[in-house]
């Protein structure tokens, strides 16, 4: 009987020993991703004479909102439709980001129509 108790606290303390090797390594990878998202969307907008950038399809409604929504603000954007060509798909891909419509401004990193977050785009 003692013999097992000691194997369930062996057990239980090699769980937390994951459990928080986990939670490290995933708050180390989310930071990191982020520190890379924000330089490779800095260099793209270095290289623009506008200050946002969409990343988006033809097809997708909610980057047709985006884009309505922005044009009736006379916010000026750089739009970028990520199936045109394989270099634009490939930047996308570069944020590691599955939702479209991507804005992208020197203060902000708006995934998706998001009217709030939009309102704070200043021209």
């Amino acid at each position: 009987m003692e013999k097992m108790k000691r194997h369930s606290v062996y057990f239980a303390a090699f769980v937390l020993f994951l459990l928080a090797g986990w939670y490290l390594f995933s708050e180390v990878y989310v930071s990191n991703k982020n520190k890379v998202q924000n330089k490779l969307a800095l260099s793209a907008l270095q290289k623009l004479e506008t200050n946002i950038i969409i990343f988006g399809t033809d097809w997708c409604p909610y980057c047709e909102q985006t884009k309505e929504y922005l044009n009736s603000r006379n916010v000026q954007y750089y739009w970028v439709d990520i199936e045109e060509t394989a270099e634009n798909s490939a930047l996308f891909n570069r944020f590691d980001i599955d939702v479209i419509p991507l804005i992208i401004t020197k203060d902000l990193f708006i995934e998706g129509y998001n009217k709030d977050e939009l309102n704070k785009i200043n021209n």
